[in-house]
């Protein structure tokens, strides 16, 4: 196995969302033509799920089938957190160890051995469903919208789609001050049905966090029901996908 990567930003992103947030293992999945991270936080309230393909890498090569290596989050998290975005980092596998190098541009290099986990975990299956709504939005809209609700002073982040019209909005019901943010949408499937589903607002600011990969995201949304986001790079290959639980009003 020998991987290197050039794109720093990019790949450290997941990890820096993950982080804090998940088990303490998990599961890279190297296929001969991609790598690919699942993992459910540990509330099982949000899925996560990142697809590196071959060519977003610098050099990937894996030899023969596809391979499985279980690491700690808090290894990787903290090796991608000593890099800058013009470092070069390599990846090869020596085991028990995962061997890392760190390759500045002013030729400094640093090496790290991470004693891999004799546990195993096993990558949580994408789920799936169907949506009423599906479109395309810019995240400095919805980033906007986080920073507005959290002056506010709820901890809810309402989507609301009719006819077209995205309405973000907080929690009107809880809080004397109301808010609201409109913008006109493109539906993948045009249709006049209202949605609306509200979620933590904590989870959607994470969720925004991977603006890194891309300034859109396209959402899936249907009333009471999980969002559903991809936030994807085709040109540098690669994709994140994930999942929020709704908040459900108990009335």
């Amino acid at each position: 196995m020998n991987i290197v990567i050039d794109n720093i930003e990019q790949f450290k992103a997941f990890f820096d969302v993950i982080y804090d947030m998940s088990s303490e293992l998990v599961e890279l999945q190297l296929f001969t033509d991609r790598m690919v991270c699942a993992m459910l936080d540990r509330t099982k309230t949000r899925f996560f799920h990142v697809v590196y393909d071959a060519e977003f890498f610098k050099c990937y090569d894996i030899d023969g089938d596809m391979k499985s290596i279980t690491v700690f989050v808090e290894d990787i998290h903290n090796l991608l957190k000593s890099t800058n975005k013009k470092d070069t980092l390599y990846f090869e596998v020596n085991d028990p160890y995962l061997v890392a190098k760190i390759e500045s541009d002013n030729g400094n290099k640093r090496l790290f051995e991470f004693v891999l986990p004799t546990d195993f975990v096993d990558s949580p299956v994408p789920p799936h469903a169907e949506f009423p709504a599906v479109f395309e939005v810019d995240t400095g809209v919805l980033k906007q919208s986080v920073k507005d609700i959290g002056l506010v002073g709820t901890d809810l982040f309402r989507f609301i789609v009719n006819d077209g019209v995205l309405t973000l909005t907080s929690d009107n019901e809880s809080s004397t001050t109301k808010y609201a943010n409109t913008i006109e949408v493109e539906l993948e499937e045009p249709s006049n049905m209202m949605v609306a589903s509200a979620f933590s607002l904590e989870y959607i600011g994470q969720m925004l966090k991977f603006d890194k990969i891309s300034k859109r995201v396209k959402l899936k949304l249907g009333s009471d029901l999980p969002v559903f986001y991809t936030f994807e790079d085709a040109l540098m290959g690669v994709t994140v996908n994930g999942m929020i639980a709704p908040r459900i009003s108990e009335d």
